[in-house]
């Protein structure tokens, strides 16, 4: 498993506080409505029978934390002499984000390596054309982690593109 953030693995990542600015996710509520149908009959005396149908419908709704859910994660154009690769996201679930396949790629025509770099600093993995990674929401936190062996908050992904050695 790349990240262990349940129990007391997530004690070994120190929580920030959001950056000034920071957009948070409003909770997502879902609402469905389920009709619910009584009939009630009357009979008078006589040849006349009335039937009256009445139609009550029942709002049920739910509501998600938004710490529950990963926000979408993004790609930060690099500020350095490194080309910029094409980086894509695959979650786990689109409507809650919870584990996202992070993939670097660049045209395989160049033959090039890909790189995945974390916080501008952390050079996470590369490989020739495209190289992937996993990320996990951590839903204590409400962020997003990388990295089998030091768990990295992401701020900030970048897609670099590099000769071979």
């Amino acid at each position: 498993m790349l990240l262990q953030l349940i129990g007391g693995t997530v004690a070994c990542v120190p929580s920030r506080n959001p950056d000034p600015g920071t957009t948070t996710t409003s909770p997502i509520t879902t609402t469905t409505t389920t009709p619910i149908t009584t009939t009630t009959t009357s009979t008078n005396t006589g040849t006349t029978t009335t039937t009256m149908t009445t139609t009550t419908t029942t709002l049920i709704t739910t509501t998600v934390s938004p710490s529950e859910c990963g926000t979408e994660l993004m790609q930060t154009l690099t500020n350095s002499n490194f080309a910029d690769g094409n980086m894509t996201f695959v979650y786990d679930n689109d409507s809650c984000r919870r584990i996202a396949q992070i993939i670097c790629s660049g045209d395989p025509i160049f033959e090039l390596n890909a790189g995945i770099v974390v916080n501008e600093v952390f050079f996470l993995d590369y490989n020739l054309t495209s190289v992937t990674v996993e990320g996990r929401w951590n839903t204590t936190d409400g962020q997003w982690y990388v990295s089998e062996e030091q768990p990295l908050a992401v701020q900030t992904l970048e897609c670099l593109l590099t000769d071979p050695p």
